[in-house]
């Protein structure tokens, strides 16, 4: 990632207010990466637990936030679920991760193994495949998702859609230009890093904004709340 991202403390604060409304109880952090947003997942649920294959980024976690249950877990182990508890989360939070999964459908079917009956799954994940660019690459992502094609994989894995749309419009064009145009050849180069802050500061208002308009049909992003069933796999929507 580049290193101004953490200084985007809009962007960040915009994903947090799209979970809000879905955060309770017992709560799965997947892949908190530098942990920016476990602080608020830990103040709106009753409990947190937080994992991430990086064992310096679980020491850091345990350090400055003892009371978040913070594991070293990893999201491609086929036993996940397993591990972390089976039937036990009442929402799973999983942004910006599914992308550097190879197999991402087995992860999500973990996912839904570890949800209780009845439970979300929020997710935002980078979105259009023509928006694929040197970043991505530098960045380890595997894909990034259309809104149809994550639908199906939802649905195969046993979920039932409640919020499935774009977000970020003006971040996408901005992506754009860096894949098609710039070709940066590293996430923390000086144009990337002040792209990010600019945008942070003067674009990432207005994104917001617009993206009302916009979300049938683009955005730097998906963002989605899926519903775990009971029953698996779930034959539709």
């Amino acid at each position: 990632m580049s290193s101004a991202l953490p200084q985007a403390v809009k962007y960040h604060g915009w994903l947090m207010e799209l979970t809000r409304p879905w955060l309770r109880g017992q709560a799965l952090e997947a892949g908190f990466g530098y942990g920016q947003y476990t602080p608020y997942f830990a103040r709106h649920t009753e409990r947190l637990v937080a994992v991430d294959c990086d064992p310096v980024c679980v020491e850091r976690l345990r350090a400055q936030l003892p009371e978040v249950e913070a594991r070293v877990a990893d999201l491609t182990d086929p036993e996940f679920a397993l591990r972390v508890g089976r039937a036990v989360f009442d929402v799973i939070i999983c942004l910006n991760v599914l992308e550097h999964i190879q197999d991402d459908a087995q992860t999500l079917a973990q996912f839904r193994e570890a949800l209780r009956p009845g439970g979300r799954l929020l997710l935002i994940v980078p979105a259009h495949p023509a928006l694929y660019g040197s970043m991505d690459a530098m960045a380890g992502h595997f894909r990034r998702y259309t809104r149809s094609e994550l639908r199906r994989r939802l649905i195969a894995a046993g979920y039932r859609i409640r919020r499935l749309r774009y977000i970020n419009p003006v971040g996408g064009l901005g992506w754009w230009a860096n894949a098609k145009l710039f070709k940066p050849r590293d996430l923390s180069a000086p144009m990337v890093n002040r792209q990010i802050l600019w945008y942070d500061r003067y674009v990432q208002p207005l994104s917001r904004l617009v993206t009302p308009l916009t979300a049938p049909f683009f955005g730097q992003s998906v963002w989605v709340v899926a519903e775990g069933l009971g029953d698996f796999p779930s034959g539709g929507a």
